[in-house]
């Protein structure tokens, strides 16, 4: 059965807390090599532990807010009194503003928006439900929808503003809506540049927090043929008890910065553009405008799904219909596109979004639109531009501010209403039955992930990379006992703090021969591995591993080796590069020690930045 970390994790005992003690590290690099250990003590935050003192105890050590996500960094919408005409208001002002600035009401616009953002309409119920549950619930903290961010530096806003990512766009159009419904959306954004998708994908709620509602997945230029992988990421929906819905976003970019500049001001593309400035009609949509869009929406995604290419595992062997998989891809054909060639000579029918879109024809695609939010205007040719992460966030948001409108409208034509807790109370156990017969369980066996992720159980992941929302499952829920093993803090780099990135990774180094870090591991009855991942390539070639058995919890605090009852365990196999999966484990708690000593001759270094469990 699977321990929940909130209430399995508390188990060390343990706080850490990096105050900034001198000095830097450009976050936003990958680690290619060990090299930089040879000068991290003059590059890089560092607490180093002295010999015979366990890390717990080292005064001022103590996990801190500057390591997590402070209120500053992270603002949350405050909620207002359940108001459903003020929802609607500002949902109809919201889709509004997308149908205009796409211009989703002439062919080119609206070809290019369904051929490459499309849902079915079952995937529309399961939102407006979702939705309608949670504003319906008396109890407020089972009134917050959670948007679990996951994917690369596309996703991290790297050589934009994080601000200007496009979660932060979700954030900023679809909070407002919400917060008059009496719901909190709580974007978490846990993207990281040069991230490997094993074991990052093991460890979305490890970063994001637990039970998510919505999953974003970006990570299509790292494994974008992982059919496992794809799969691992619809499990992470379907284990969560809000059943998470999950989206799949290619991770490509173009630019459209060959075009003319714009002709209006501000242009299409800009934060501040609006429809009344543009000499616009407010587009109010009403019920049947919306079954209009809905049933658009499901024609372009019966005939192909924008991002089908990311769940193949859903077919008539496993259903998957729960998650309800969909995405955004501008690279699908879709049959039911037409348009004109991008040089206006031709038809084009069965086109992409791409092709839609026809270069420079949308007011939107303007020169503008080529530029990154980083100051020059710059940027990395696979990151989006500024304008490209609002596209992205706003074609999101259309689709399920589109389904919440749906419901409020709903809502309204029943005469649901603050005051009336019995018919709230009513409605909400209607809906609820209404989402669980869309959203039965997962399949029980996973297609293609069982052997390579071992998805058939909900993995439990411990790391300090950032960010990370949960208070728990961090390496210090996992460490026991007394370590020389070195901390790097990585503090945030100057182009992160200046730009707002998020993205960190903080892990346990050794140079050489420093001893031992000792875990506290739990084995479950069917999976008998533990992975112990290092970040670098090959950065645990010369460790070795320890394993002290059945280690009772009164014997973890203060932990010392059992001499005679461990042995050297010899079991441990890459996967992949970073991790090392300790395999034959025997079910039950243990301590798992890494040692150093087959480095004591050379400069190699050995890290800690992960530690994984199935139990």
């Amino acid at each position: 059965m699977l321990s929940f970390p909130t209430n399995f994790y508390a188990f060390s005992g343990l706080t850490l807390s990096f105050a900034n003690v001198g000095g830097t590290v450009n976050t936003m690099h990958a680690r290619s090599s060990w090299a930089w250990l040879a000068v991290a003590a003059a590059t890089v935050s560092l607490f180093t532990l002295f010999e015979g003192v366990p890390y717990a105890s080292i005064p001022g050590v103590a996990w801190s807010s500057s390591r997590r996500l402070t209120a500053e960094q992270y603002p949350h919408i405050p909620l207002e009194t359940w108001d459903l005409a003020k929802g609607v208001e500002l949902a109809q002002s919201v889709l509004s503003l997308i149908r205009a600035r796409y211009e989703l009401d002439g062919s080119i616009g609206r070809n290019f928006w369904l051929a490459s953002n499309s849902m079915k309409a079952t995937t529309w119920d399961i939102m407006k439900y979702k939705y309608l549950v949670k504003m319906l619930s008396p109890n407020a903290a089972d009134r917050t929808f959670t948007m679990t961010f996951g994917g690369s530096s596309v996703t991290a806003g790297h050589d934009s503003y994080f601000k200007q990512s496009y979660s932060e766009i979700v954030n900023a159009r679809m909070g407002p809506v919400l917060a008059a419904l009496g719901v909190e959306l709580r974007v978490h954004n846990i993207a990281q540049g040069a991230n490997n998708c094993s074991p990052y994908q093991l460890c979305y709620e490890s970063m994001g927090g637990l039970d998510p509602d919505w999953i974003n997945w970006e990570q299509s230029y790292n494994c974008g043929h992982d059919q496992g992988i794809f799969e691992l990421a619809a499990r992470v929906a379907g284990w969560s008890k809000n059943k998470a819905v999950i989206y799949y976003s290619a991770s490509g970019a173009w630019s459209p910065g060959g075009c003319e500049p714009a002709e209006e001001n501000p242009p299409y593309c800009s934060e501040e553009f609006t429809v009344a400035g543009a000499g616009l009609t407010e587009w109010k949509p009403t019920a049947d405008d919306l079954n209009k869009e809905k049933g658009l929406l499901d024609k372009f995604a019966s005939a192909a799904q924008s991002a089908q290419r990311f769940y193949s595992y859903h077919d008539g062997s496993h259903d998957y219909s729960a998650v309800s998989p969909h995405g955004f891809n501008v690279w699908e054909s879709n049959e039911h596109c037409t348009g004109r060639s991008k040089d206006d000579t031709k038809d084009i029918t069965g086109c992409n979004g791409i092709d839609a879109a026809q270069g420079c024809k949308m007011k939107f695609m303007s020169h503008e639109a080529g530029e990154y939010g980083q100051e020059g205007g710059g940027g990395a040719r696979w990151h989006p531009t500024r304008a490209f992460h609002m596209l992205r966030g706003e074609a999101i948001s259309w689709l399920y501010t589109m389904a919440l409108l749906d419901g409020v409208l709903e809502l309204q034509a029943r005469g649901a209403s603050d005051a009336d807790a019995a018919k709230r109370s009513e409605l909400r156990t209607e809906y609820d039955a209404k989402l669980a017969k869309l959203q039965p369980p997962i399949p029980a066996s996973p297609k293609y992930c069982k052997d390579g992720y071992h998805c058939d159980v909900r993995p439990v992941c411990y790391t300090d990379y950032l960010p990370h929302y949960p208070s728990d499952m961090a390496l210090k829920d996992v460490i026991v006992g007394k370590t020389h093993w070195t901390y790097e803090a990585e503090e945030y780099g100057e182009w992160s703090l200046k730009y707002g990135y998020l993205d960190s990774k903080p892990l346990w180094i050794a140079k050489g021969d420093q001893g031992e870090i000792h875990l506290r591991v739990v084995v479950g009855a069917v999976v008998d591995e533990v992975w112990v991942c290092g970040a670098v390539s090959e950065s645990l070639k010369h460790t070795q591993f320890f394993l002290d058995q059945d280690v009772p919890a009164d014997k973890m605090h203060p932990y010392s080796p059992n001499w005679d009852n461990r042995k050297e365990w010899k079991r441990a196999k890459y996967i992949g590069n970073e991790c090392k999966a300790v395999q034959g484990l025997p079910q039950g708690t243990h301590v798992l020690s890494i040692g150093t000593k087959p480095a004591a001759d050379t400069e190699h270094g050995s890290g800690l930045s992960h530690v994984i469990m199935w139990p």
